[in-house]
């Protein structure tokens, strides 16, 4: 019977895992569709990976996936086949329904384990190569923990016949690494790691994009050689392992980033709906208003991340909209870029004293329209990232995290959709400060801000409430899920292990959760925090539902 019983869970992990891998083409396929104009070629190779999914699913009885694949099938069908051109709401939905997709595999309902946290990682593994063994291990581990096929290298020739037999999807290089093997030829011992992934990268048409670490202060010399051997991060003196794990998502995952949200104001309606096409088959996501004097409802119903202005329009002038803008503190980090006819450099330079951040000509070729708004894009989310996230996490803050909660209270309430809102909070944290000092305390709140922050769906919100309290938002979730998977979370939390100058140490966490109702709408907080509260009661270490 127990033979019985393994084969079937093994039987369940295999289709998953098909499944799960057919997840991973899709994602692929998607950041190919979206890095420029759609094609032909590329939609209907995606169109066939998303049919694929749906067999696949439909076959090993994946109902969450099949689902979600036949309702992308059906968004792809709405896009003009002459055009390849989506509209906003099209890809909108696209983009909401492939993030979905990618955290299926995470969001079990049931008690299987499945075999990494992280989906969105590629099977490749990061490669570490650091003069410190002791230390290289010690990331190794807690990288791992996160969900990263990891391989230390120990040797020169054990990194070189690595990267050799296979591509890494990242390299995690020690501009030290191997200073002190014996008949190196190096030109500076103290730069043999960089000098050795260098050698590495010849052997590829596109070099492994690496991070690169330096015990000691790096110059600019030492800065542009790790740049021109593939660097994209640097890191002196430690190794913040938070941070690192934030810039290996950003180098391995799969999904693009969603789309940049423009609006289009312009009274030619021809002008706009032109302006509009070119930004949308560059995957930018738009709304045209033709009537200025509309804009200000406009901006608080699309929220937009940059706003493209005519110069000149009957009912007003561009410039004297980007200054009613600025009047409004709240839209201060909102670029402002002019889009307009107008050639005389004069003017143009004029018109940039009124509250606007660049002037684009209406006769530039849509690529680089494209590129310019992206760039704008890519700023404003990093100067929104600094007002809204918390300094030591970089979770919302308190202050945002209660805003997108009231904000999906509404919207569940008039979908008639469940909704959790969770309470966790570190056990026995002071007794970590005492013991092993607050720069360790701090490393503990970083991790586990990391770790949960890896493990939500991009529906779903989580903060730093304060101090080493944290609040979740689970959009769609009933509390049962919501249990299994805080659940599931606590135990994994509590099985990694810290690394200090006082020894090793392990942490746990508690959680209470609350689900939505009508009654209760307006003191959610309060009911999680109770239930945070009968957790800490119990024993610590669990997760408990609000009484009713």
């Amino acid at each position: 019977m127990r033979s019985n019983t393994m084969q079937q869970m093994q039987l369940r992990r295999f289709f998953a895992k098909r499944v799960t891998n057919q997840v991973r083409v899709i994602l692929g396929l998607w950041c190919q569709l979206n890095d420029g104009p759609w094609t032909t070629m590329g939609l209907d190779e995606f169109k066939h990976a998303i049919q694929t999914l749906i067999r696949f699913a439909q076959h090993f009885n994946e109902e969450s996936h099949r689902r979600a694949a036949r309702q992308i099938m059906q968004c792809l069908d709405l896009v003009d086949s002459d055009t390849l051109t989506p509209n906003p709401e099209v890809l909108h939905e696209l983009t909401d329904l492939i993030g979905q997709l990618s955290h299926l595999a995470l969001r079990r309902t049931d008690n299987e384990e499945y075999e990494s946290a992280n989906v969105l990682n590629p099977k490749k593994p990061v490669y570490i190569a650091m003069h410190n063994i002791e230390e290289a291990f010690k990331l190794s581990e807690q990288l791992e923990f996160f969900g990263f096929r990891v391989l230390v290298t120990t040797t020169l020739y054990e990194f070189e016949s690595e990267m050799k037999s296979r591509r890494p999807a990242c390299v995690i290089m020690d501009v030290a690494f191997s200073k002190d093997t014996e008949g190196l030829e190096v030109k500076d011992r103290e730069l043999a790691g960089l000098e050795a992934l260098k050698k590495a990268q010849a052997q590829y048409e596109h070099p492994v994009e690496c991070i690169v670490f330096s015990e000691k202060a790096a110059n600019i010399f030492t800065r542009l050689m790790a740049t021109r051997t593939g660097g994209r991060f640097f890191h002196t003196s430690q190794l913040d392992v938070g941070r690192v794990v934030e810039e290996l998502e950003e180098l391995t995952q799969l999904m693009p980033p969603a789309p940049y949200r423009v609006l289009i104001v312009d009274d030619s309606r021809s002008q706009g709906l032109a302006t509009q096409r070119a930004l949308n088959q560059g995957g930018l996501i738009t709304e045209v208003i033709n009537d200025p004097l509309l804009i200000m409802d406009t901006i608080e119903t699309v929220n937009p991340e940059i706003i493209l202005l005519d110069m000149y329009m009957p009912s007003c002038m561009g410039t004297e909209l980007a200054q009613v803008i600025r009047q409004l503190e709240e839209y201060h980090h909102i670029p402002i870029v002019f889009l307009s006819a107008e050639e005389d450099k004069e003017k143009q330079v004029s018109a940039m004293g009124f509250g606007a951040d660049d002037f684009i000509s209406k006769s530039e070729e849509a690529k680089y329209l494209v590129a310019e708004i992206k760039a704008r894009g890519r700023r404003a989310r990093e100067l929104v990232t600094l007002m809204h996230r918390d300094s030591l996490t970089g979770l919302l803050n308190h202050t945002r995290i209660l805003k997108h909660l009231h904000q999906e209270i509404d919207k569940a309430l008039s979908s008639g959709t469940p909704l959790c809102f969770a309470m966790v909070d570190i056990d026995h944290f002071k007794s970590v400060n005492d013991t092993y000092g607050h720069p360790e305390g701090d490393r503990v709140i970083k991790r586990l801000a990391m770790f949960l922050k890896q493990r939500l769906r991009k529906s779903d919100f989580v903060g730093r409430y304060g101090g080493e309290e944290f609040a979740i938002v689970l959009t769609n979730t009933t509390v049962e899920d919501a249990k299994v998977f805080l659940n599931d979370i606590r135990e994994q939390y509590s099985k990694f292990r810290y690394h200090s100058s006082k020894g090793e140490f392990t942490s746990t966490l508690s959680c209470g959760i609350a689900e939505l109702t009508e009654q209760n709408q307006n003191f959610i907080t309060v009911s999680a925090d109770e239930a945070l509260y009968d957790a800490k009661r119990g024993g610590r270490n669990r997760v408990c539902i609000a009484r009713h």
